[in-house]
């Protein structure tokens, strides 16, 4: 049973359309499977941030922090709400072996 959980999750993972916006425009420092390939970056995967509601991500997505560009205006918001649909599931596909 919880094998065929996990299957099903993976499938509602490939499907994410945020995970190709993710890979474009995050991955590069955050990590392609989420864990950060930049220093100062946080690494998803191991749950980083992810305490913070999706309204503060948000913001920090569309208005940057650090040496995180903003995002705001360069992408529209409902892509940006898709690669953190994404960002979301990073933590579960590395407890699961998958990233």
């Amino acid at each position: 049973d919880e094998l065929a959980n996990r299957a099903v999750r993976l499938l509602q993972i490939q499907d994410s359309s945020g995970e190709s916006a993710y890979l474009t425009f995050c991955g590069g420092c955050h990590g392609f499977n989420g864990i950060a390939a930049y220093v100062q970056a946080p690494s998803f995967a191991l749950a980083e941030r992810m305490e913070k509601s999706d309204a503060e991500l948000f913001r920090t997505i569309i208005t940057g922090h650090g040496v995180m560009p903003r995002w705001e205006n360069k992408l529209p918001d409902d892509v940006l709400l898709d690669a953190l649909r994404f960002i979301r599931t990073l933590p579960l596909q590395y407890r699961n072996g998958i990233a």
